[in-house]
């Protein structure tokens, strides 16, 4: 993972998702491609296939942006 792809990939979130620090499950599906209820079953702590983000601890799943840009830049290497 290089600095500059997590850098790019931040600011492009940034600005599709202006002013918000935490995303939730829909947007995180929209991203990754997947379907929400995939992302709920790979959240949950006994799950055997784990998703890349874990949400943070705020009521609801929220997802931080910097934890999906960390697992975007990750994977694209």
């Amino acid at each position: 993972m290089s600095s500059s792809d997590y850098d790019r990939i931040l600011s492009w979130l940034m600005e599709q998702y202006p002013g918000r620090m935490f995303l939730g499950v829909k947007e995180l599906a929209e991203i990754y491609g997947c379907s929400e209820k995939t992302i709920y079953c790979r959240t949950h702590r006994k799950a055997s296939k784990r998703f890349p983000v874990q949400p943070a601890r705020v009521p609801g799943k929220k997802f931080k942006l910097t934890d999906i840009a960390r697992a975007l830049s990750a994977s694209e290497s």
